[in-house]
């Protein structure tokens, strides 16, 4: 396992429970309590692997969603 597979996880949850494209702040906010990731840039290079994995995307101006699976 690697040292960032529980906060993809936890982002990827996140994601899971909504049908609509979700900003970043939220999903910092909820990820803040499982995570030691305390700034957001680290967050937003998880968003960056998980999207050059295929996992999820970025809807301009609207945030992020999960791909289907």
């Amino acid at each position: 396992m690697g040292v960032y597979d529980e906060l993809d996880d936890a982002i990827l949850r996140r994601l899971d429970d909504s049908i609509r494209p979700v900003d970043i702040g939220s999903i910092w906010r909820e990820v803040l309590d499982i995570s030691p990731v305390k700034n957001i840039t680290i967050l937003d290079r998880r968003m960056q692997a998980l999207k050059k994995k295929g996992l999820v995307y970025n809807v301009k101006g609207k945030g992020w969603a999960r791909l289907s699976k």
